[in-house]
Parts: structure tokens; sequence; C-alpha cells
């Protein structure tokens, strides 16, 4: 009976070590996806005070540890997805109606925010950083 208790106490440790794990994972993938987002919004509107103002009154990017932007990865996706808002503004004129020609920065932010492709990129440095932590 005792083995029985001990068995199942070292089930549940584990158990519990694996939830928090994924949690910590999800936490971190949602928070370099709103990370993101911000920094193409901040980019998509050419870094206006207006959207500064914005980014700096919500308050989604509040945590309480500080996020890791060393790898600059997120300045960098979100320089991307910005060439690709000019590149799409210039390809509308005179080929859509004219109230829709310009920038779509919240569509090409969010399709970039809810790609798989992302997910897959914050997962890995996810991974980075605690094979980082664990040297």
């Amino acid at each position: 009976m005792k083995k029985t208790g001990i068995f199942f106490l070292i089930i549940l440790m584990f158990y519990g070590c694996s939830t928090l794990k994924q949690h910590e994972k999800k936490e971190y993938k949602e928070r370099f996806k709103t990370e993101l987002l911000c920094e193409c919004l901040k980019y998509g509107f050419n870094e206006s005070k207006e959207i500064k103002k914005l980014l700096k009154e919500d308050k989604s990017l509040v945590f309480d540890e500080p996020f890791d932007k060393k790898h600059g990865v997120i300045e960098e996706l979100a320089k991307l997805t910005y060439q690709k808002i000019r590149k799409d503004s210039i390809n509308t004129i005179g080929k859509v109606a004219e109230g829709a020609e310009g920038k779509r920065v919240f569509q090409q932010c969010l399709k970039v925010y809810n790609s798989k492709k992302i997910d897959s990129l914050a997962i890995l440095y996810y991974k980075k950083r605690n094979d980082q932590r664990d040297e």
C-alpha cells in the first residue's frame, strides 16, 4: 500500500511539472506573438505618435518579468511585415476601388500573428531560451 501511494505521488509530481511547462510554453508563445503584433502595428503606422501613445496606454505587454528581446527577431519580423504592407499598398493603386487603396496594416499584422510559422518560431525561441537556462 505504501509503495502504491509513493508511486501515485511520483506520477502526480511529473504530471504537475508537465502541466506547468505546457502553461509556460503557451504563455511564452502568446507573449512573443503579442510583442510581434505591437511592433508590426508600430512600424505599419510609421511609428506615429498616435500609435506610440496607444501602445503605451495598452497593458497587453505588461508582465511580471521582462521579455528577452536580445535576439531581435521580433523587430526584424515586424520590419519585414511592414515591407509587405508597403508593397501591397503600392500594388493596390489603380487596381481597386478608390476608397480601398492604401495600407492594410491590421490585415497584414493579424495575418502574421495568426500564422503557423510564427507559432513555430515562438516555440523554437522558447526552447532556445530554456536550453540557455540549463547551461
